[in-house]
């Protein structure tokens, strides 16, 4: 714990054993997990993700059954109840597999180096067909024309790391 008391954030979140009655989590009118136990389902389906689907694999490659088995494991996992999430909840899976995959190739690929200190589970023998991946002239021409397009952005985003959902409590106040 910090010495400002704000608690365990991302793996440590999820290192201790949670209690049968702590493994619920429950969804807002968009879909988004909300209540005590959020940060700690995004930490689980984020450690999940990087356990079920290798980093060498686009994310769009994968079928459709490999979503829905991790969709099911979430909701056996996390006593949810419905299927209401489901849209919502595979978008972010996706998004965030799509993130780490960006991230390896940020922190690793472009500087030349190997993440196999810091995350030791990841598999050494796919590494080169990562990196290769990422080499390619159709990748680095699609990299790119992204980054040119990212940098005529002149109106960023300030909703902050909650995004919109953390500023929907004081709309309501206004």
């Amino acid at each position: 714990m910090s010495k400002r008391g704000r608690g365990k954030r991302g793996v440590a979140s999820c290192s201790k054993k949670m209690r049968e009655d702590e493994l619920h989590v429950d969804f807002d009118d968009d879909m988004l997990a909300m209540g005590k136990q959020k940060s700690k389902f995004a930490s689980w389906l984020g450690l999940t993700l990087r356990a079920m689907f290798p980093y060498h694999i686009p994310t769009n490659k994968f079928d459709k059954q490999r979503w829905e088995n991790l969709r099911l494991e979430a909701k056996e996992y996390w006593n949810i109840l419905d299927d209401k999430p489901k849209h919502v909840f595979l978008k972010k899976a996706k998004k965030n597999c799509t993130d780490w995959r960006s991230k390896l190739y940020r922190e690793y690929v472009k500087v030349n180096e190997e993440p196999f200190d810091k995350y030791k589970y990841l598999d050494r023998s796919m590494w080169p067909v990562f990196v290769a991946s990422k080499k390619e002239e159709n990748f680095l021409k699609k990299s790119e024309k992204a980054r040119a397009s990212a940098l005529k952005n002149e109106d960023f985003h300030r909703t902050g790391c909650a995004g919109y959902k953390g500023l929907k409590d004081n709309f309501d106040g206004r």
